[in-house]
């Protein structure tokens, strides 16, 4: 589970009420809701959250690198908190659903050739837009 104040704190932020329930929303998000629907599930938190305090964090906490925006082709903006350990993101082009691809086995190959060429992974975001495949 995350702690919303070590997060904010690291990413060197306030913490205010505000800024911790729109990352529990997004922590507890099980898809990666536009920033509207993040201000309709804030306002079942706290119904004195304004639009612009929810849209202004938002953009705060993607400054920060807390959190992730994902636009595709005719969608609105999608947001996603980052975790620790970073994540690979299909995108449907067609029909804009995101989904999350956990392979250790990706991550595994990455971690290796990274360290061939004398490097570390920290965090890493990895986005692929793709198209489902017709079947025949």
């Amino acid at each position: 589970m995350f702690d919303g104040k070590a997060i904010l704190k690291q990413a060197g932020l306030r913490v205010t009420p505000q800024r911790l329930a729109v990352i529990s929303i997004l922590e507890r998000a099980t898809d990666h809701p536009k920033a509207s629907e993040v201000l309709q599930r804030a306002h079942k938190i706290d119904d004195t959250l304004s639009n612009s305090t929810v849209y202004r964090t938002l953009y705060l906490l993607e400054q920060a690198g807390v959190i992730t925006r994902t636009v595709t082709l005719g969608e609105s903006a999608r947001f996603k908190l980052v975790g620790k350990n970073g994540y690979e993101q299909l995108v449907d082009v067609e029909t804009g659903e995101t989904l999350e691809i956990a392979s250790e086995e990706l991550q595994l190959l990455r971690a290796r050739l990274l360290r061939e060429i004398g490097y570390d992974v920290v965090s890493h975001r990895s986005i692929v837009r793709a198209r489902r495949l017709s079947v025949k």
